[in-house]
């Protein structure tokens, strides 16, 4: 195949994805991120340390197998004395910890609204994985902050 036959299968690719395919683009520096939870009230993130098993040994993929459902609305609690993160926000369901809000300005930022006296709440948007292939279940959830 010579390059002129290259550049137009690359260009029929390209053409297909920008058709078909929707590309969302997250903000990765902290000045980003602040600026999004500053100004919007609704976010979306996933729940991490969902492998892990909880303080008294209740396996959190258990927890989420079992309790958890799209829509259902969970608590986060901030853990100011956590020993690997002092900003560390925790995710609650009424069955017990799911996991935590991802580390960084995120968790720091959740923290600190709700120090503040900020209404912040947050619900499953989405359980993920459960199959032969993906066993692991992940957790996505929908954040509202009070502006």
């Amino acid at each position: 195949m010579n390059a002129f036959w290259y550049i137009v299968f690359a260009a029929i690719v390209a053409w297909l994805l920008s058709r078909y395919v929707k590309i969302s683009v997250k903000p990765i520096d902290s000045a980003s991120t602040q600026a999004v939870i500053g100004a919007t009230r609704g976010l979306h993130s996933k729940v991490v340390g969902v492998t892990f098993n909880n303080t008294d040994g209740t396996p959190r993929q258990k927890l989420i197998k079992t309790h958890c459902r799209v829509g259902m609305p969970l608590e986060l609690k901030p853990e100011p004395d956590n020993q690997h993160d002092p900003n560390a926000v925790g995710i609650w369901a009424t069955a017990g910890q799911i996991g935590y809000v991802e580390r960084g300005r995120l968790s720091a930022d959740i923290g600190k609204k709700i120090h503040a006296g900020k209404r912040v709440s947050a619900r499953i948007s989405d359980i993920t994985g459960g199959t032969k292939g993906l066993p692991t279940l992940g957790v996505n959830i929908s954040i509202e902050i009070e502006a």
